[in-house]
């Protein structure tokens, strides 16, 4: 009967100590401001290597089918940078009204505080 109850426990323990390595990792809750930049830059990134492309055409060293691809490649990345940078930047303009809301009812509550009287004790 102990050593039933020993092992169960063992099992038991190793149970307990394997199941966060199991877990899928949670998305973190911040918001992180160095997103929205990284976001303009890796936009700009792209904007600027069209323009190499643009360039290269010109110059000849860049044929009109390997032209297309590669532009066709370049908007869709650009498109997608520029959804998540409005998503980053939307998420902060939610966040900041948020902060004005909490800003103001941290000051109404003060105000309401300073109106009552006070007892002298």
């Amino acid at each position: 009967m102990a050593l039933a109850l020993s092992a169960l426990l063992a099992v038991l323990a190793i149970v307990v100590v394997a199941i966060p390595f199991f877990r899928t990792p949670k998305k973190a809750d911040t918001f992180n401001p160095q997103d929205a930049e990284a976001l303009r830059s890796q936009r700009e990134s792209i904007y600027q290597a069209l323009e190499t492309l643009r360039l290269e055409r010109e110059l000849g060293q860049v044929d009109d089918r390997e032209y297309q691809r590669q532009l066709r490649e370049y908007r869709r990345q650009a498109a997608i940078a520029l959804r998540q940078q409005e998503q980053v930047e939307g998420d902060l303009d939610e966040l900041a009204a948020m902060l004005e809301d909490e800003v103001l009812a941290a000051r109404t509550r003060l105000q309401e505080g300073d109106d009552q009287p006070r007892a002298d004790s």
